[in-house]
């Protein structure tokens, strides 16, 4: 019995090396588990912010075409960052004021984007009429207030639907 326990106290534990070989791995492991648990979240973030822009830029282009589409007339100066319109008999206006797009005082979209002139020398709304048709030019940025994402969208809808 006596070789055993003069075995076991021979036996001190990890070397110098050992431990060093352990933390080195450990370490390493750490840092790809950091690694990827980084990227996820940007790569989640950068989605959210995708299908957030997406979203408000849907509904407001879905707006402005069925108002433009429907309006009898665009009315006011233009180029411009206000569309009037007179839809049915009544005037009908949208306006960019504090980075939203306003409808009839209403907000389009939510606060998670902020829209804005896709360049800071053109104006949101532009009117283009012949004598046959007029047309209103929609140009803006949707920006996602959690990341830098952000898209430029631009359509052109006949008034009236003409």
């Amino acid at each position: 019995m006596s070789k055993k326990i003069q075995k076991f106290k021979k036996s001190k534990g990890m070397t110098l090396i050992e431990l060093i070989v352990y933390l080195a791995i450990t370490m390493i492991v750490s840092v790809l588990i950091i690694e990827l648990t980084s990227r996820i979240v940007q790569v989640k973030t950068q989605s959210a912010g995708s299908n957030e822009v997406t979203y408000n830029a849907t509904l407001i282009l879905d707006r402005l075409f069925y108002e433009i589409s429907n309006a009898s007339a665009a009315t006011g100066e233009y180029p411009s960052d206000a569309l009037n319109l007179v839809l049915n008999g009544t005037q009908t206006k949208f306006e960019l004021s504090n980075n939203q797009i306003l409808y009839a005082s209403e907000t389009l979209s939510n606060n998670l984007v902020e829209i804005s002139r896709v360049s800071p020398e053109t104006f949101i709304f532009d009117r283009f009429a012949n004598a046959n048709a007029e047309s209103i030019q929609v140009r803006f940025k949707v920006k996602y207030k959690g990341s830098n994402f952000s898209r430029d969208y631009e359509t052109a809808v006949f008034v009236g639907g003409k």
